[in-house]
């Protein structure tokens, strides 16, 4: 299955900055930038079929960034064996896009949680930690007088 909408360069991402460290560490700086650029590209509202699919060609992503296509072919496959991207048909899913939610990012920084780059390949991780966080406030939950 191939997607293909025009490219842009509009709107912003969320990024923890206590992941950034991780994932330099883990794809390399160049393997980060590639990162941020295809999680750019991906589609972020939840209402739509497509959320969280890589939803531009790569000849677009090319022509956009100044690059060939293979580049952005050999970037796919190198986030995929990472675990940073998942290939579904031929299309490449974003894992994780709720850790790029400025909301999510917000809430889960005021709960201690951060957001680690397992995280970002296996998001249950986060439902899990987030779970664990709610059942520790409902034991200390003291409800008010009668």
């Amino acid at each position: 299955m191939k997607i293909d909408y025009d490219v842009t360069l509009k709107g912003f991402i969320c990024i923890p900055r206590s992941v950034i460290p991780d994932l330099i560490k883990e794809l390399g700086f160049s393997g980060f930038a590639k990162y941020l650029v295809l999680v750019s590209q991906a589609d972020f509202d939840l209402k739509h079929k497509n959320f969280s699919k890589i939803i531009r060609d790569d000849k677009k992503l090319g022509e956009s960034f100044y690059t060939s296509s293979s580049t952005f072919y050999k970037s796919r496959k190198f986030l995929t064996e990472k675990g940073f991207l998942i290939s579904d048909d031929g299309v490449s899913k974003v894992p994780s896009m709720d850790a790029f939610n400025s909301k999510l990012l917000t809430a889960s920084t005021k709960k201690g949680i951060s957001i680690t780059t397992e995280m970002l390949k296996n998001w249950k991780i986060f439902e899990e930690e987030h779970k664990k966080y709610v059942e520790k406030m409902q034991k200390n939950w003291v409800p008010n007088g009668p």
